[in-house]
């Protein structure tokens, strides 16, 4: 049985895609992260991965793709940019429940006989600028091939077409990594389920952050003309109360993610949140300094403190020690020198 994938319009079929330039191409799907919390010992740093941070890379990847910025599967981080230890590349991005999967092509025999005894780990960095100058915001930059990913148990390399060399494959296989009922399909109708179920996927996935982003800029819009509404006024003393009970729900919320400590929350409610300074602060529209407040104590992890190299480049593999990449050397060159100006 070939499959085909839908999953991009106007995509090239995968089973007719049997060389790229000479090179046989096998085409995957591969879980490559999932939500939690992860500790890179070699290099002595925590990072935590969200939902937010998964619909987010869904996103950026998405944006890259149209931009024409291509997503690599390197041998190993440290060589990124190295063509000749390229195993190919990212297709496509979806989330499923609290993973992110990919779909690849890997190029050439010895990247496609690699996929059965090899991990993945990705790299995130903070900003990236393609050559146009599109910027994207923690984009993925690669997903190498390793075999020691800090990230544990994840779902193997499953390939979702039949060989270069013409072998047939089990579709069972696909079919049980997708969740679906084995017992119910048949060899005619394998394929049109898998295909619908890796395509509803990322469709799904797309939906999803596009409604997250919707709502987000309905509740600015929302929160500024309340705002507009009550500058020079002075503000409905029930309007006063909702606003400090929403404030000090998003400080409780900080205080039990030991993100801000109870003495911290108590000092800033008494400075900002009495009936005065609420007042004043919705009369004249100014509630920027509390929300910027909340802002940077969401971003605030006293664990990640402890780390060398903080967490604005997640490269999630090398639990070894591996060499760091020359951007990333780059990178913190960069900021050495910004600190000593």
């Amino acid at each position: 049985m070939i499959l085909f994938s839908r999953v991009d319009k106007g995509m090239t079929p995968i089973g007719s895609k049997t060389t790229r330039q000479g090179q046989p191409v096998q085409s995957f799907t591969k879980e490559i992260i999932r939500r939690g919390r992860f500790i890179k010992a070699s290099a002595d740093q925590e990072f935590e991965v969200t939902s937010e941070l998964l619909d987010n890379w869904v996103k950026q990847f998405s944006r890259m793709k149209e931009n024409g910025v291509k997503v690599t599967i390197p041998n190993m981080h440290h060589n990124e940019g190295d063509a000749n230890q390229n195993q190919g590349y990212v297709t496509n991005v979806f989330r499923e429940g609290d993973s992110l999967f990919m779909t690849c092509d890997l190029i050439g025999e010895n990247a496609i006989a690699a996929a059965s005894r090899s991990d993945v780990s990705i790299k995130s960095i903070e900003k990236f600028t393609d050559g146009e100058g599109n910027e994207y915001d923690r984009p993925l930059v690669h997903v190498a091939m390793v075999t020691d990913p800090v990230v544990p148990g994840l779902s193997d390399f499953v390939p979702i077409a039949a060989s270069m060399k013409g072998k047939k494959m089990d579709w069972k296989k696909i079919a049980a990594a997708l969740s679906l009922d084995v017992e119910t399909l048949t060899d005619e109708t394998a394929e049109e389920a898998i295909i619908a179920s890796i395509t509803e996927r990322g469709e799904k996935s797309k939906k999803e952050v596009e409604e997250a982003n919707t709502a987000k800029e309905a509740a600015v819009k929302a929160k500024a003309e309340v705002e507009a509404s009550l500058r020079g006024k002075d503000p409905d003393p029930q309007v006063v109360k909702l606003s400090r009970k929403n404030i000090s729900h998003e400080l409780n919320d900080l205080v039990a993610g030991a993100k801000l400590t109870p003495a911290a929350r108590d000092k800033f409610a008494s400075a900002f949140l009495t009936d005065e300074a609420m007042t004043l602060s919705l009369k004249t529209g100014s509630m920027e300094h509390v929300e910027t407040f909340i802002e940077i104590m969401k971003a605030n992890n006293p664990v990640e403190l402890r780390g060398k190299s903080g967490p604005q480049t997640m490269e999630l593999g090398g639990h070894g020690g591996g060499g760091r990449s020359d951007a990333m050397e780059k990178e913190a060159e960069r900021r050495a020198a910004a600190k000593r100006k």
